[in-house]
C-alpha cells in the first residue's frame, strides 16, 4: 500500500511539474467519438481554472477539457468524457475527477492519460467536488451530505451527513481545516473538517448566494449576494464586517494576495479593493454578463467568461491580452445548399462557419431583443430565414437586414397580424416559406416573403413543419399531440394523424413523399403513411422526447435524437425497425441535419457542440449511391418529377440530354415509358395529392398513352410504364364533380378558385356580392374531365367586376356551373 501511495504521489508531483505537450493535430478533430469526423464549437464554459505556473487555462465545457496556452490562446489539448461527467478541476493542477455510466468516481490527470485513481464509496447522487488546497482531501457535495476522500488512498469517509439544510456549494478555507458551506436554505455554515461540526453560522441570511471565497488568512469569508451585493465575515465571530454594492453579480474571484476582489455582472467585469471596498476599475468588452472569473496563481493576469466570449486580461493595465473563439451554446442550426457553410443561431447572433475548417466567416448581430432558434437557408443560398417575433430575413451577399415579415390569423372579430413564430421550412423549389407560431397556425408566404394564406386546424403550438420534394405536402407536429398533413396550394388539410399521446416535436418526410415520421415527448417515433393518414410502424428507444429528425435521401434511414436528458443519437433502418445507438454528445442533441450529398448528417446541442458524422461509414458501406438512368432531374430518386421533366423536354434532340433516357438522341414517348417503368418497379403508387399539383393534364397522359399503344412491337419495360400511365390517367379523371376552396382565402387582390370535373363538359364561375348581384363571370369554356387545382389550371379572379373596376372588401360568393352540376362557397376580399 505504501509502495502504490508513493507512485500516485509520485505522479501528481510530476503532472504539476511537466508542461503539456502540444499535439500537432487539428484540434477540430481531437478526441472524436466513433463515427464522427469532425467538431465545430468548444462547448459552454462550466469554470475556469489556471495551471501551477499560470501558463496554461483549463476551461471546463459542457463537452469536456480544453488546455490553452495562456501567451498565445493555443489549444494545447482536450479531453472528451462521453461516457462520463466531469465533476470538478483542482486549481492551480492538473487534477480532475469524473463521474463514468457505472457510477463510478475516478480522480484523473490532464497530463498522464493513464493516471486514474478510483475513488471508492458512496457516488450515488453526487453533484460536484471541491479539492482541499493541498489537494491531499476531495470534498463530494451531495444533496444533503457531504463525503471526503483521501487522493492518494482513493478510501472515503463519511463528514456530515443530513445536516440542517441541503448544500448547494463548498470551499475549504486556505488552511485546510475548515469548509463553508452555502445550504439551498440560503445560510452559511463553516464546519470543522476533521470532526464535521458547524463552529460558525453566519449572522445574516444570505439571498441565492452561489459564490463563496476565503481571504489568504482564512480569516475573512467573502460571498456573493444575489442582492447585487458582496458581503465580508469574520470567520470568528460570524459577524458581517462590510458590504460592497456590485450592482450586478453573476461571479466572484479573490486575488492569489487578497487585496482585489474581481466581480462579474450583467454589466461586465469590475475590480474592487477587497479591504476597503473602493471601486478600482472596469473591464471594457463583454457585451453579455461575465459569469465566470479566475486569476492566475500570481494574479497578474484573469480570465472572464460570458455567455459568448472568453478573454485573458492584464490585471494591471486592464488590457485584454486575448479573446478564446468557439465557446458558444446552439440554438438553432442550417446547412447552406452547397454544403459549405453551418449557420448556427444564440440569441440574437447568427453565425457562419466554414462547414471543413470550422473557421467563423461572417456574424450577424441582430440586437439584444432578438431571440432565435430556428433558422433557414433559402434553396438559392441567398437568404436565411429566422424566427423572432416576426420573422426575419437576411440579405446573405453582404449579411446585412432585408426585411420583417408576418402572418395573419383569425380571431372572432377577423384577421390579425400574427407574431411568435416556433417553425420555419422552405419549399424545395424557393417558392414557400412557412412559419409554424406558439398560436397553433401556419403562415405560407410566396416568393419567401408575401404572405399568402393560412393552415387552420392545429390547437396548440406548431412545432415543426417539413415540405416533402415535390413542394405539394406540407407535414406539421404540434403540442395538441397531432401530426396534420396539408395540401400546399389550397392550404386544406388532407389528414389528422392521431397516435402520439404527448407533445409532437419533430416532423420529417422522405424524398420521395411517401412516409413522414414524427418524434414525440412520448418518446417513441411513429412512421405514418403520406396516402391514408394511418400508422405504418412505431420505434421505441429513446429514454425522452425525441426532439429531431432527419430522412437519409434514399428513404432507407431515419436519424433521431431526444435532447438534453439522452445524449444518444439513433439510426433505424425504416423496413426492419433495427436501431443503431451513437453515443458522442455529452449532453443530448437537439438537431439534426443532413448534408445536401447525404454522405454526412450533422448534430447540435445547447452547449454549443456541432459534431459532423460520416453517414456511410456508421451504417456499413463506402459505396455511392447507383445513378438511374431514369432520374432524369438527378435529385436522387425516380418519381413523377422525373415524368414531368422529361416531358417538359419532350421532341427535343440533343447530344447528353438527361431526359433522353435511352441516349438515342431525341426525347420520345420511349423516354417517357422507361421513366415511368422505373417508378413502377419501385412500386411508387401516384399519390393523388401530388399529381393534383403536378402541371400534369389528363390530356398530356392520355396523349402518352395513346402513343405507347401505337409503339410496335412493344418491349416489357414499356408494358410496365404503360400500366403506370394507365394509372396516373385513373388519377387524373375525378369519380365526381367538385368546386374546391379558393386560396388564398382572405385575398387581395387576386385568388385562384381550384374545381374538379368528372366528365368533359362546359363549365363557368359567377361571382356575386353578398346580396346576391352578379359581380363577374369567368367563362372557362369546355374543359375535359380532370383536376384544375394548380395557379396554371384553377380559374382565376383578379379582384375585379365586369367594367374591370376593384370590388370593394368584404363577403363574396362563387359557384361553378358545369353540366348538370352547380355548388357555391363563399371568400372574403381583405385590404
Amino acid at each position: 500500500m505504501k509502495e502504490l501511495q508513493l507512485n500516485i504521489l509520485s505522479i501528481l508531483l510530476i503532472s504539476i511539474l511537466l508542461p503539456i505537450s502540444i499535439n500537432a493535430q487539428n484540434y477540430h478533430q481531437w478526441d472524436l467519438p466513433d463515427g464522427a469526423i469532425s467538431r465545430i464549437g468548444k462547448g459552454t464554459i462550466q469554470k475556469l481554472t489556471f495551471s501551477h505556473d499560470g501558463k496554461r487555462l483549463i476551461v471546463d465545457t459542457g463537452i469536456g477539457l480544453w488546455n490553452y496556452d495562456v501567451s498565445t490562446g493555443t489549444e494545447l489539448d482536450f479531453i472528451a468524457e462521453y461516457s462520463s461527467q466531469i465533476l470538478g478541476v483542482s486549481p492551480y493542477s492538473d487534477a480532475y475527477v469524473t463521474l463514468d455510466s457505472s457510477n463510478s468516481l475516478s480522480l484523473r490527470d490532464l497530463v498522464n492519460p493513464n493516471f486514474n485513481v478510483p475513488l471508492i464509496g458512496d457516488s450515488d447522487g453526487i453533484r460536484g467536488v471541491v479539492f482541499s488546497p493541498d489537494r491531499k482531501i476531495l470534498a463530494g457535495i451531495f444533496t444533503d451530505k457531504i463525503y471526503l476522500w483521501d487522493t492518494i488512498t482513493g478510501k472515503q469517509s463519511t463528514f456530515l451527513e443530513k445536516p440542517n439544510g441541503r448544500f448547494r456549494t463548498i470551499v475549504f478555507n486556505p488552511n485546510g481545516n475548515t469548509i463553508a458551506t452555502i445550504g439551498f436554505d440560503s445560510t452559511v455554515r463553516l464546519l470543522d473538517v476533521n470532526t464535521g461540526i458547524e463552529t460558525v453560522r453566519l449572522s445574516r441570511y444570505i439571498f441565492g448566494s452561489e459564490n463563496i471565497a476565503f481571504t489568504p488568512d482564512s480569516n475573512t469569508l467573502i460571498t456573493a449576494n444575489r442582492n447585487e451585493s458582496v458581503e465580508l465575515w469574520d470567520t470568528e465571530s460570524g459577524e458581517r464586517i462590510q458590504e460592497i454594492d456590485t450592482m450586478s453579480l453573476l461571479s466572484i474571484a479573490l486575488s492569489p494576495d487578497g487585496k482585489t476582489l474581481a466581480v462579474g455582472g450583467y454589466d461586465g467585469l469590475h475590480l474592487f479593493d477587497a479591504i476597503t471596498g473602493a471601486y478600482i476599475a472596469e473591464f471594457g468588452g463583454h457585451i453579455r454578463g461575465v459569469s465566470k472569473i479566475a486569476f492566475s496563481p500570481d494574479g497578474s493576469i484573469i480570465a472572464s467568461s460570458g455567455a459568448e466570449e472568453l478573454f485573458v486580461w492584464d490585471t494591471k493595465s486592464r488590457r485584454r491580452l486575448l479573446s478564446i473563439e468557439g465557446h458558444i451554446g446552439v440554438w438553432g442550426m442550417a446547412i447552406s445548399p452547397d454544403g459549405n457553410t453551418i449557420a448556427t443561431s444564440i440569441r440574437e447572433k447568427i453565425y457562419f462557419r466554414d462547414l471543413n475548417s470550422g473557421k467563423i466567416e461572417a456574424l450577424i448581430f441582430a440586437g439584444h431583443h432578438s431571440w432565435y432558434t430556428d433558422i433557414a437557408f433559402s434553396p438559392d443560398g441567398t437568404t436565411l430565414a429566422c424566427n423572432d417575433s416576426f420573422i426575419i430575413l437576411w440579405d446573405l451577399s453582404n449579411y446585412v437586414y432585408q426585411a420583417s415579415i408576418y402572418g395573419r390569423s383569425p380571431t372572432q372579430h377577423g384577421f390579425v397580424r400574427t407574431s411568435g413564430y416556433t417553425s420555419l421550412a422552405y419549399s424545395q423549389d424557393g417558392h414557400y416559406l412557412a412559419a409554424g407560431n406558439r398560436y397553433k397556425y401556419i403562415h405560407l408566404f410566396r416568393n419567401g416573403r408575401i404572405y399568402e394564406s393560412s393552415f387552420i386546424g392545429h390547437t396548440d403550438e406548431v412545432n415543426s413543419i417539413a415540405f416533402s420534394q415535390d413542394n405539394t405536402i406540407l407535414a406539421s407536429g404540434s403540442h395538441d399531440k397531432t401530426v396534420r398533413i396539408w395540401d400546399v396550394d389550397t392550404a386544406t388539410e388532407i389528414h389528422t394523424c392521431k397516435g402520439h399521446t404527448d407533445n409532437v416535436n419533430s416532423v420529417a418526410i422522405t424524398h420521395d413523399g411517401s412516409i413522414i415520421a414524427s418524434g414525440s415527448d412520448d418518446t417513441t417515433i411513429i412512421l405514418w403513411d403520406v396516402i391514408t393518414g394511418l400508422p405504418i410502424s412505431t420505434l421505441v428507444g429513446h429514454t425522452h422526447g425525441v426532439q429531431s429528425l432527419a430522412f437519409s435521401h434514399d428513404g432507407k434511414t431515419l436519424v433521431s435524437c431526444a435532447g438534453e436528458e439522452d445524449p444518444t443519437i439513433r439510426l433505424w433502418d425504416i423496413d426492419t425497425g433495427e436501431q443503431k445507438t451513437l453515443k458522442g454528445h455529452r449532453t443530448g442533441p437537439r438537431q439534426l441535419n443532413f448534408s445536401p450529398d447525404g454522405n454526412t448528417f450533422i448534430s447540435c446541442n445547447w452547449d454549443g457542440e456541432v459534431l459532423i458524422w460520416d453517414y456511410n461509414a456508421i451504417i456499413g458501406t463506402d459505396s455511392q449511391p447507383v445513378v438511374l438512368s431514369e432520374d432524369a432531374n438527378k435529385d436522387g430518386v425516380v418519381d413523377l418529377q422525373d415524368l414531368i421533366y422529361v416531358a417538359s423536354q419532350f421532341g427535343i434532340s440533343a447530344i447528353d440530354n438527361s431526359a433522353d433516357i435511352n441516349s438515342d438522341g431525341i426525347v420520345n414517348i420511349e423516354d417517357i415509358l422507361l421513366v415511368a417503368a422505373a417508378i413502377n418497379n419501385q412500386s411508387n403508387a401516384p399519390l393523388k395529392q401530388t399529381l393534383i399539383h403536378s402541371h400534369l393534364t389528363r390530356e398530356e397522359v392520355e396523349e402518352w398513352v395513346n402513343q405507347a399503344m401505337r409503339l410496335y412491337p412493344i418491349k416489357q419495360d414499356y408494358h410496365q410504364g404503360l400500366t403506370y400511365l394507365e394509372q396516373l390517367l385513373a388519377h387524373l379523371t375525378p369519380n365526381q364533380t367538385k368546386l374546391l376552396a379558393n386560396y388564398p382565402n382572405p385575398f387581395n387582390p387576386e385568388t385562384w378558385i381550384p374545381y374538379q370535373l368528372a366528365s368533359d363538359t362546359n363549365a363557368k364561375i359567377d361571382i356575386y356580392s353578398v346580396d346576391g348581384n352578379l359581380i363577374r363571370s369567368l367563362n372557362l369554356g369546355f374543359k375535359p374531365a380532370g383536376v384544375y387545382q394548380n395557379q396554371k389550371q384553377a380559374a382565376y379572379w383578379d379582384g375585379k367586376n365586369q367594367h374591370g373596376e376593384p370590388v370593394a372588401s368584404g363577403v363574396y360568393f362563387y359557384s361553378l356551373i358545369a353540366g348538370k352540376f352547380s355548388g357555391t362557397k363563399r371568400m372574403v376580399i381583405q385590404k
